[in-house]
């Protein structure tokens, strides 16, 4: 990127499995997953009062008033569809990827620790989930997840700026037109907004 008269910037990515990496150790199910720190913004615990709020068919969770799209880890990792996804007990890891922050949900966060990544075999190459794979230090291998690769093949779009800001203001309107209403009125008559998908 070269702007005139300031400089010149370059970025250089370098692949996982030519370094040596920090990375957070996660649980799902009965399975360990190491996520490459670079990506990691923060770790929440899921909030039992706070809802899970859907956008199409992206769940949303509302992190300091702002709408964060959310990928429960059976979406990607679980072998069969799991009819019904489980939020409660569960922690937020917060990703930045490909120019996306979305929320990945796993079940136990355990540590951070330095790995070394090693290439994945042929015939695992051709899945964008994982990045490479690494032994632990009790001897088990465990898979690294591919946070740009997740956004490649599941779809968050519905967690973009322009839907977040469109939930925002609808929710805006919603609170004045609240405030129309005469004070005796507890559950106010439905609101229909109409959106022309711009």
């Amino acid at each position: 990127q070269t702007e005139l008269g300031k400089g010149t910037v370059f970025t250089l990515r370098i692949p996982l499995t030519l370094a040596i990496i920090p990375a957070l150790r996660v649980r799902c199910a009965d399975e360990r997953y190491l996520i490459p720190q670079l990506n990691v913004l923060e770790l929440h615990r899921v909030d039992p009062t706070a809802p899970i709020e859907l956008v199409g068919d992206t769940p949303l969770y509302r992190l300091r008033g702002e709408l964060l799209p959310l990928l429960h880890w059976s979406d990607v990792l679980a072998d069969d569809p799991v009819p019904a996804r489980v939020w409660t007990d569960k922690y937020i890891v917060v990703l930045e990827a490909n120019g996306r922050i979305f929320g990945f949900v796993v079940d136990a966060v355990e540590n951070t620790e330095e790995i070394v990544v090693k290439p994945l075999r042929a015939h695992l190459k051709e899945l964008d989930t994982f990045a490479g794979s690494t032994v632990l230090g009790d001897g088990s291998v465990a898979l690294i997840l591919d946070p740009i690769g997740i956004t490649r093949v599941v779809d968050l779009q519905a967690g973009d700026e322009p839907t977040r800001r469109c939930v925002v203001r609808i929710e805006q309107m919603f609170r004045a037109y609240r405030t129309l209403l005469p004070p005796r009125v507890e559950q106010p008559p439905r609101l229909t907004v109409l959106l022309d998908g711009s």
